[in-house]
């Protein structure tokens, strides 16, 4: 150009995007997410929740016990970070955290006495995770992957006076490395 060029080259910019929504429905039946993704550079931030609820509803009023849905309340977080590390290098670390708690009536007919009893059930998940994915060309890709979850879950049966009539606990350690190419 004659009078000369100029050229300005900013930074890239931060992308934000927040994301919410919410339900609600019979049988005070309620759902909510809130969702939070971020790009800087070569980071990434992803962040996620969610929470429902519900009464439940029992299909025959007619029993003792609950016949159709029982009560829940689930409570769910994920989050994932991404960094480029080159050209041909991306890393993935995650983790989630669950909780999920139910509870309904349960009954038993022993000649001639009909028992109920108060269910409660907890059940909570950890999970974490990693993956490398190395690309040296266009057409091969070869993922280093290692994750690991941690599963507890809890039932308790109360007789109706509040006492604790049965219980069982079940806890789950799972883990996986795995190579894809």
């Amino acid at each position: 150009a004659i009078g000369g060029v100029i050229n300005i080259i900013t930074r890239k910019p931060t992308q934000l995007r927040l994301y919410s929504s919410g339900e609600y429905g019979t049988y005070n039946t309620y759902a909510q997410n809130l969702d939070l993704e971020t790009k800087h550079g070569n980071w990434g931030l992803q962040i996620g929740s969610r929470f429902d609820r519900t009464d439940g509803f029992d299909l025959d009023k007619s029993t003792p016990h609950t016949n159709g849905m029982e009560r829940i309340k689930r409570f769910n977080l994920d989050s994932k970070i991404t960094r480029k590390l080159s050209k041909a290098f991306d890393l993935t670390l995650n983790g989630n955290f669950f909780r999920e708690r139910k509870n309904w009536i349960e009954s038993e007919y022993i000649d001639p006495f009909t028992y109920t009893f108060d269910d409660e059930e907890n059940n909570y998940r950890y999970s974490a995770g990693s993956k490398l994915n190395f690309q040296p060309s266009p057409r091969t890709l070869v993922d280093f992957n290692i994750y690991g979850t941690y599963y507890d879950h809890l039932w308790e049966k109360f007789t109706a006076s509040g006492n604790l009539s049965d219980k069982s606990r079940t806890e789950d350690y799972l883990s996986e490395a795995s190579v894809n190419a």
